[in-house]
């Protein structure tokens, strides 16, 4: 019960956290990463967001790295 509660309070802070340091240079995103992570360890929703998440920056770097090879061949 002890570890659910500090997991729980863990995330939320982070996830806050990262949300605060969205305006700044420092990359909120991967504090809030790091506290759906924890999240992930405690609830469901977390864990399928997670893999959501996943999903959809995997399907973005392809997008990238298909752009930057296309580039490449046409210089």
């Amino acid at each position: 019960m002890m570890k659910k509660v500090l997991l729980t309070i863990t995330g939320v802070t982070l996830i806050l956290l990262g949300a605060a340091l969205i305006i700044t240079p420092v990359p909120g995103i991967l504090f809030m990463i790091i506290g759906l992570a924890c999240l992930s360890l405690v609830y469901e929703r977390p864990k399928s967001l997670l893999r959501l998440l996943q999903a959809k920056l995997h399907h973005g770097a392809r997008r990238i790295d298909k752009r930057r090879m296309q580039k490449k061949l046409y210089r």
